[in-house]
């Protein structure tokens, strides 16, 4: 049932790309003005009736019929952020994924939709469209997934209704838009009141999520349960109508929302030292490269990108705001200097590094180290919703920098995660099981309450109660195997039925995505201090190990190096880097006998030209 649900959203979806497109003629307000408009607004319920704040029974009102007199908003639900909930189309390279992270199972699961290398499709693993909203909506702008599953009358969707898209979420000016209050109504399945609750137009009375799965919504009795509004009547104007303090470009605070991190654990430098990203201290904004068209296309900022407008955005890249583009023989096909941005000269670098490096290799995140450092992101660890109890071992574990190549060949660095999850195997295949599937099992067999993480303990005894587990997961299916997977390993029982015995597997390989931000000043790029931080016995950028992380302790992780992940002869490394440990040795001894040899060749010609005047004054 689940999975023809995912069907009929995605059929919904599609036909709401294709009645936007239809309605590409039809006619929407506009001022013309670079000027911001005064957004004074009549606000409409879901139905499309105007809202009466007086009225007892008054209902939340709706973004997306608000907004939609004046915005084509069919289209804007399938921009790159808000379709973040449904869509699956390739879009260029992959991007962080949602992790289903639950810590009384130690579960955590990279999930998307866009089928990105080691992540699950929601659909396959039994989570339906109402459960992805709660889990992951706290950092979603709203989007068309939730559309489509109201409109099929889903489940608990009947009660809570649809997760509007919020324009508040980037265009409200300042605070005028909370993020903490979106995330509480988002955690009551108050979805229908999340835009109203995070602007503070109304306080509601009643949640959603107390309310049992059989309630019928449109009978009296069913109504009389339902949250009540109570509006705020001062925010109405004479005239019945809201402000909206709406800016046309959003600000830095509005993509910090969900694009937030921060280092933690032991080395983590306290927030006050840190100088941020190079353009943002120049003044510039996040929307100033990261653009987007009406229907909120957003420029993603790789190379090679192919923007769904069909609209040239080569420019918006680092290479195309710094550097101009040549045929190879001289003649520039297109200028760089985009926005003011400076040419760098790379002097001394040779070219074939620009051929194999990213400019974010070198420029961007923290400088590679010995060991990659612990770090927290606003959709992995709910960055921005205030918490007593966040803390720095707290799952999912992310590390950064890791520097490898992607699927182009190109050497970037990532950001990077390790799947963990109770499963079974058949066949070679390996099938998650969901938190909530697997809680019940664990909590019986292994006496876990709140958090496997905190309560597995250490060691042999650790390891027992994966075991434990393993056996009682073993009881409910005979045709397959019963798996853990933690720490870029497979865990499962020996023969004798008690012990536990490790391998390899694609389901528990570590899984990556590209960074790009902060970047770094041109003086402190990898390499700006000399060759050897990179080409030497020591340098992080080829040797620093990396461990996987997982929630079974393990004495001896999986571990790779920078040989491994940027695929590397380690022969030829090692040569590479004895020529370099000499190498201004040798500078030194050639530039001298180079000195030498043309002191020799000066005295040599002198006597010569002197051995001719002699010659030439005998005659």
């Amino acid at each position: 049932m689940t999975r023809a649900l995912w069907v009929l959203l995605a059929a919904t979806s599609f036909a709401a790309v294709l009645a936007a497109q239809d309605a590409a003629g039809e006619s929407f307000k506009r001022s013309g003005s670079r000027r911001g408009y005064a957004h004074w607004l009549e606000l409409l319920a879901a139905n499309g009736k105007a809202i009466d704040p007086n009225a007892t029974d008054a209902p939340p009102f709706s973004m997306r019929e608000t907004c939609k007199k004046c915005h084509d908003v069919a289209s804007i639900e399938h921009g790159w952020h808000f379709a973040a909930a449904a869509d699956a189309t390739d879009r260029g390279r992959n991007g962080e994924p949602w992790l289903w992270t639950d810590a009384r199972t130690g579960t955590q699961l990279p999930v998307s939709f866009r089928g990105w290398p080691g992540t699950w499709r929601p659909q396959d693993l039994g989570m339906s469209a109402f459960r992805f909203v709660q889990e992951f909506g706290r950092h979603l702008p709203g989007g068309a997934a939730s559309y489509a599953a109201a409109s099929l009358e889903e489940g608990r969707f009947r009660l809570s209704g649809a997760l509007d898209v919020d324009c508040m979420v980037c265009h409200g000016a300042g605070s005028s838009w909370s993020h903490e209050r979106w995330s509480k109504a988002i955690d009551s399945q108050d979805f229908a009141w999340a835009s109203g609750k995070a602007l503070g137009l109304f306080d509601v009375r009643g949640e959603v999520k107390s309310l049992p799965d059989e309630l019928d919504p449109q009978s009296p009795a069913g109504r009389a349960k339902l949250p009540v509004t109570h509006w705020d009547r001062t925010r109405f104007g004479p005239d019945g109508k809201v402000f909206f303090d709406i800016v046309r470009v959003p600000s830095n605070d509005a993509c910090f929302t969900c694009h937030s991190s921060q280092a933690v654990g032991e080395g983590a430098t306290p927030r006050w030292q840190h100088d941020d990203d190079v353009h943002l201290r120049a003044g510039m904004r996040c929307a100033d490269c990261h653009r987007n068209d009406l229907a909120h296309h957003t420029v993603r900022g790789f190379e090679g990108e192919v923007h769904p407008a069909g609209e040239a955005v080569a420019s918006l890249s680092c290479r195309g705001c710094h550097l101009d583009r040549s045929d190879g023989h001289g003649t520039v096909l297109a200028r760089g200097g985009r926005l003011g941005a400076p040419l760098p000269l790379h002097a001394g670098l040779p070219a074939v590094h620009l051929e194999k490096l990213s400019c974010t290799a070198c420029h961007s995140g923290p400088r590679p180290t010995a060991n990659s450092r612990r770090v927290q992101t606003s959709l992995a660890h709910a960055l921005g919703v205030p918490s007593q109890t966040r803390g720095a071992g707290d799952l999912p574990a992310i590390v950064e920098p890791v520097l490898a190549r992607d699927a182009d060949g190109v050497i970037r660095p990532h950001r990077t995660t390790w799947p963990s999850f109770w499963g079974f195997e058949k066949d070679g295949a390996i099938q998650p099981l969901t938190p909530d599937a697997a809680f019940a099992t664990v909590r019986r067999a292994l006496r876990i309450r709140k958090d496997l993480l905190a309560e597995l303990g250490e060691g042999d005894a650790a390891r027992a109660k994966i075991a434990a587990g393993l056996a009682e997961f073993a009881k409910t299916r005979t045709d397959a195997t019963a798996v853990f997977v933690s720490g870029g390993r497979v865990w499962r029982l020996g023969a004798d039925g008690k012990n536990l015995e490790s391998s390899s597997h694609a389901a528990a390989d570590p899984v990556s995505w590209p960074i790009a931000h902060d970047v770094r000043p041109a003086r402190d790029a990898l390499g700006a201090r000399g060759c050897t931080e990179c080409h030497a016995a020591d340098a992080p950028f080829v040797h620093a190990p990396l461990a996987a992380l997982g929630v079974l302790p393990d004495a001896n992780p999986p571990v790779s190096t920078g040989v491994d992940r940027l695929r590397l002869d380690a022969q030829l490394v090692s040569a590479w880097e004895t020529s370099f440990a000499g190498r201004d040795t040798f500078k030194l001894v050639g530039v001298v006998a180079l000195a030498v040899v043309a002191l020799v060749l000066l005295v040599l010609l002198f006597g010569a030209v002197a051995s001719v005047r002699r010659g030439s004054s005998a005659a």
